[in-house]
């Protein structure tokens, strides 16, 4: 499954990180940097929505 998370354009855009992969389970992890924020300076929620996106095709 890490072919598959290596091969998310957008996961390598963002720079998440594919920190666990099981047998119906996977962890994505993401240190929140400036270009991921929105307006009120907290991570935008399509970037949260993405991460957990790539974390159920995953499992």
């Amino acid at each position: 499954m890490n072919d598959l998370f290596q091969q998310d354009a957008v996961m390598q855009m963002i720079g998440a990180k594919l920190t666990v992969s099981g047998h119906r389970s996977a962890s994505v992890s993401l240190t929140v940097k400036e270009n991921h924020t929105q307006g009120h300076g907290t991570c935008h929620g399509a970037i949260i929505f993405a991460i957990a996106d790539s974390a159920f095709a995953i499992a």
